[in-house]
């Protein structure tokens, strides 16, 4: 959950909240934040459904930082970056980081799909190969594998 909507977090995930697995390794002393927000220009946008524990930290005085307690790259994949890695790619490129830009790009990336058409063309492959290795599986041996779990 965004603690705010005025935050890189919330433009990036177009919402006031974001699904993510949380890393639980380390995590930031409840009793540490308002410290941490007032001397270091930290401000911890989100957090879990606890309220407790602290899920992304923004820098107000960066370009670009962004630090979480969950691991976004489970939720990248070519050509459709989770909504961290979108905000750094914009930041590497030099995009301006306001809230319209950001939510223009958010919109961009959730209406492309660059992988349809690979997809479709894969599947009519794999629609010509898959009745082939049946085929060869045949007199092979590979016929009596179990393959169940």
């Amino acid at each position: 959950f965004f603690r705010e909507a005025n935050c890189m977090a919330a433009w990036l995930y177009g919402a006031l909240e974001a699904n993510e697995r949380h890393r639980h390794r380390y995590e930031v002393n409840p009793d540490m934040v308002q410290a941490l927000e007032e001397r270091a220009c930290a401000r911890f946008v989100g957090h879990d459904d606890s309220k407790v524990r602290m899920e992304i930290l923004e820098l107000q005085e960066h370009p670009f930082f962004f630090a979480t307690q969950f691991h976004p790259e489970y939720k990248t994949r070519p050509g459709r970056p989770s909504p961290p890695f979108l905000g750094f790619l914009m930041a590497a490129a030099g995009m301006p980081l306001d809230r319209s830009s950001v939510q223009r790009q958010v919109e961009h990336v959730r209406n492309s799909d660059p992988w349809a058409a690979t997809l479709e063309s894969e599947n009519e492959l794999m629609r010509g190969v898959l009745p082939m290795f049946r085929d060869a599986s045949v007199g092979s041996g590979l016929e009596n594998l179990d393959h169940r779990d």
